[in-house]
């Protein structure tokens, strides 16, 4: 697979276009707030010091993210913007070293660079740049991806260090000890009978390591928390109840996160657009029937080929059996289908010709993709903006006062979400109330949750740890304050409750 005659037309034009979608996106995350539970994590400027804090809690370990809410609190008029930044470069830095991958499986200049710009404005990868909390995932992929160039050079005191940062941004990062090691082996399968003596001891030789330093990872950051337990004590973290992963339904949804079909124009409760679906779906589906006819050919007579589908299902399965498979956590797996992309793109190039691809192809996926941005851009703008207006109305409540240290807010809504990020209510819009501390630009100030949801038992709320919870009968904001014991709020300097409709009743002293 090598067109070095197309070599030179890429050169500083495909750079500058390169350049071009990295900065038009940047530029277009910039004004997004935090949004959901952003502001839960930390990522903001809220002080996380101390060695407790940067050790594991139940396999759950990010220092990284604790070191950078450290970092930022030092000067929280950087964030989010700073932390846009870090997102923003390592799925920059992603895109490039997949087109470096790309190359060095052969595949041509041409497809190599179309599988890297597929994979930086693929709108399923939105949720993940959109996000000032995406650090961990963003740097996760990016460590992850380098360790795999380090690794295919023979660097690997270089692979272990890089592996070892992916890790330590987000958990599933362990599985870049395995995932260079595997695509060495397809790499150098090619002319080799997979199933000679000399093969099979190579690969296993090759493998070991790696599940040595995945025994390694593991065995720490259980112990650690086991043997520990206070530890856990100074970790912020969320409550969740596992959700059960369902293969047809996994199944289903990474094809729509691989593809760049419009999910939330046919998921979202209200708003349905079944055009756009549609519409997105037949253009994003050459490049989608490419990777699977290329599968189909190539699965069981190309190593590479069978490694990258088990990548791509191991890091779907992984992430499917907590998650669902939501649109921030396909993003390692979207990566990988983009390679994978890249390699059927340039297969059918050869036999069709690379300019019909690029028509055909390439070209409507990029368009799909960009329609897709747009409305999830939209729809993001829309969610903020309703976060703002939280704000704008606490402000307007409480002007003249003092700017209170102590709140108590409570969040009311009816369980009901829309897709993935996108149509939230204003409760979860606002973060949880903590944008308020970015629109007082106090970051010391302490708030105090109470939650309630209408028709859900209290057991099932997923909330931080530190929230506090109150059970209250289903009445609008007025009559819950009224209900609420002055015992329970006297300490605090206000009271701000966030009514199911979105509209907020502040109580202030």
């Amino acid at each position: 697979m090598n067109d070095s005659t197309a070599k030179s037309h890429l050169g500083k034009s495909a750079k500058l276009l390169f350049l071009f979608f990295a900065a038009a996106l940047f530029l277009s995350v910039l004004p997004i707030m935090p949004y959901g539970d952003d502001v839960s994590y930390a990522t903001g400027p809220t002080y996380y010091g101390g060695i407790p804090n940067l050790m594991p809690s139940s396999g759950h370990w990010r220092p990284i993210d604790k070191l950078y809410g450290a970092f930022i609190y030092y000067i929280p008029w950087a964030y989010p913007f700073l932390n846009h930044l870090l997102v923003m470069l390592g799925h920059v830095s992603s895109a490039i070293v997949l087109i470096l991958l790309a190359k060095r499986f052969k595949v041509s200049e041409t497809m190599a660079f179309c599988a890297g710009i597929m994979f930086l404005v693929h709108a399923n990868s939105f949720a993940t740049f959109s996000s000032i909390d995406s650090i961990n995932q963003s740097l996760s992929l990016a460590f992850g991806s380098m360790s795999i160039l380090a690794y295919m050079n023979r660097k690997f005191a270089l692979y272990v260090m890089l592996a070892f940062f992916s890790v330590c941004s987000k958990e599933s990062g362990f599985l870049f000890f395995i995932i260079p090691p595997i695509l060495r082996i397809a790499g150098e399968s090619e002319g080799s009978s997979v199933f000679s003596k000399k093969f099979i001891i190579f690969s296993i030789k090759t493998l070991l390591p790696g599940f040595f330093l995945t025994l390694a990872y593991f065995a720490f950051t259980f112990g650690a928390s086991s043997l520990l337990p206070s530890v856990a004590e100074g970790t912020v973290g969320v409550i969740r109840k596992p959700d059960i992963y369902n293969p047809i339904f996994g199944s289903v949804a990474l094809l729509g996160r691989i593809s760049t079909v419009d999910l939330p124009a046919m998921l979202m409760p209200e708003g349905k657009n079944m055009l756009l679906f549609a519409g997105t779906f037949i253009m994003g589906l050459p490049v989608l029937l490419a990777v699977f006819a290329f599968c189909a050919l190539k699965v069981f007579r190309n190593l590479y080929v069978l490694a990258l589908c088990g990548i791509i299902f191991i890091l779907a399965l992984s992430h499917a059996t907590v998650a669902a498979l939501t649109e921030m956590n396909s993003y390692p797996a979207i990566f990988f289908s983009m390679l994978l992309a890249g390699s059927a793109l340039d297969y059918f190039a050869e036999k069709f010709g690379k300019k019909k691809i690029l028509v055909f192809a390439v070209a409507p996926f990029l368009v799909a993709s960009a329609i897709v941005l747009i409305h999830k851009f939209h729809l993001i703008y829309e969610t903020n903006k309703m976060g703002l207006d939280v704000v704008n109305n606490i402000e307007q409540a409480t002007a003249g006062k003092s700017k209170p240290n102590r709140v108590f807010v409570m969040l009311i809504d009816n369980a009901h979400f829309g897709h993935d990020i996108y149509q939230l209510y204003p409760s979860i819009a606002s973060g949880y109330g903590e944008i308020m501390k970015q629109a007082w630009n106090n970051w010391d100030m302490d708030i105090t949750y109470a939650s309630y949801r209408i028709n859900v038992p209290l057991e099932e709320l997923v909330v931080p740890k530190y929230a506090k919870l109150v059970e209250l009968p289903k009445n609008e904001a007025e009559e819950i304050i009224e209900k609420i014991s002055n015992e329970k709020i006297k300490d605090f300097d206000a009271v701000w409750i966030l009514r199911q409709n979105g509209e907020v009743a502040v109580k202030t002293k």
